[in-house]
């Protein structure tokens, strides 16, 4: 049994474990307090996270962020007295001691405001109204697997991690989870970085063996992996996306193709690995 006072958050997946045996600690920023209750109330019944503070306009956000330095903070984009990119800007330019997790709500979606949002800092944008176990979830995805893309690019997996690095790369640009194309695209990046001759020729040599472990064809595998390809490119961090993708997409900001999503990450991989 998990002791409940260590607060201690399990991930599995894919022989991958985690402990923690702190809390996430979160700052909600909103000016509707009624909205902050519910989602401080909300926080309170999770072992794992905990609401440190609270703000009710941008102003007061810069003031409670840097004097509590949280681990994330959850934020309205509209607010009075400086919004949420004025929030971000301001932190910004003050300085962090330790840079936290910025999720921005809004009740819309404008392209150039997210892109800016995220150009100043935030991981991840969520719309009103949403799921709170599934901004939960976001959190601990997030705060688990907190790369730095200096350390993606800067820092050479050995033999026995590559796995574990997969992961944490697959995290870090959004990739969800839950989705099938998730676990075959890992497996599809072991069997290339493992012998790269296959890297052209991912679907006569890297689908079939994926399919035969699996015991289903590799249309479905091919199928799988477009898919989560496609909904990372739609609801994914775009911020990091764009960032490893750039030289790649350049401004169309299309999504890639299996075998080029696939080979880019071998390619980090293998280039950190030198």
């Amino acid at each position: 049994m998990v002791n409940s006072c260590l607060a201690f958050n399990i991930l599995e997946n894919s022989g991958l474990l985690i402990m923690r045996n702190e809390k996430i600690s979160i700052v909600i920023v909103d000016d509707n307090i009624d909205f902050i209750f519910l989602l401080e109330s909300y926080f309170s019944q999770k072992e794992d996270m905990e609401v440190v503070g609270t703000a009710a306009n941008g102003l007061e956000a810069v003031t409670v962020i840097s004097e509590v330095n949280p681990d994330v903070v959850i934020m309205d984009l509209v607010m009075p007295m400086l919004d949420g990119l004025g929030v971000l800007e301001k932190l910004k330019s003050i300085g962090m001691q330790k840079e936290p997790i910025y999720i921005i709500l809004s009740a819309i979606a404008l392209p150039k405001i997210t892109q800016l949002a995220f150009s100043l800092g935030a991981e991840y944008f969520i719309m009103k109204p949403f799921d709170p176990e599934a901004l939960a979830s976001r959190i601990r995805q997030l705060q688990l697997y907190k790369p730095k893309e200096a350390d993606i690019l800067n820092s050479p997996p050995s033999t026995k991690d590559i796995q574990h690095r997969i992961i944490e790369i697959l995290n870090y640009l959004g990739v969800p989870i839950k989705l099938k194309g998730y676990q075959y695209l890992i497996d599809a990046i072991v069997i290339v970085a493992d012998d790269i001759s296959t890297i052209n020729s991912i679907t006569k040599k890297v689908y079939p063996v994926i399919a035969s472990k699996n015991k289903i064809s590799s249309a479905r595998v091919e199928r799988a992996i477009r898919n989560a390809i496609e909904i990372t490119w739609t609801r994914g961090n775009l911020k990091n996306i764009y960032s490893l993708f750039e030289n790649d997409i350049g401004n169309k900001k299309t999504r890639p193709s299996n075998s080029d999503f696939i080979s880019k990450i071998v390619y980090i991989l293998l280039n950190n690995n030198e």
